[in-house]
């Protein structure tokens, strides 16, 4: 039996149906070989590789701060200047007993 009047969805009927489109969008990604990072970040397994490379690789830089740049003409005489100075650095303090600061730059990891 028909009253004439329009029925109109209710704010939560419209939500579901959002919902159910987001998780439909969603769903073709997933089957598109996209892996949910962390803070709802998406990366593809490439990435994910790419991230886990560069990460390797950066393991075990260091960071100093206030050694004099190089006056060299070339990228590798800079190089080798800049190494010289911070192996004359770290010598430097370890046989003076020099106090050190050491800490972490970034975000810690989250396990």
């Amino acid at each position: 039996m028909s009253t004439g009047m329009a029925f109109e969805p209710t704010r939560a009927e419209l939500e579901v149906t959002e919902l159910k489109t987001t998780i439909s969008n969603l769903n073709g990604k997933t089957v598109n070989n996209v892996i949910g990072g962390h803070d709802g970040l998406c990366m593809t397994e490439e990435q994910i590789f790419n991230e886990i490379e560069d990460r390797q690789r950066r393991s075990t830089n260091i960071i100093v701060s206030n050694i004099p740049e190089s006056q060299a003409d070339t990228p590798e005489e800079k190089n080798k200047d800049d190494l010289n100075s911070v192996m004359k650095f770290i010598t430097d303090t370890v046989s003076t007993n020099e106090t050190v600061k050491c800490f972490r730059i970034g975000k810690p990891m989250q396990l």
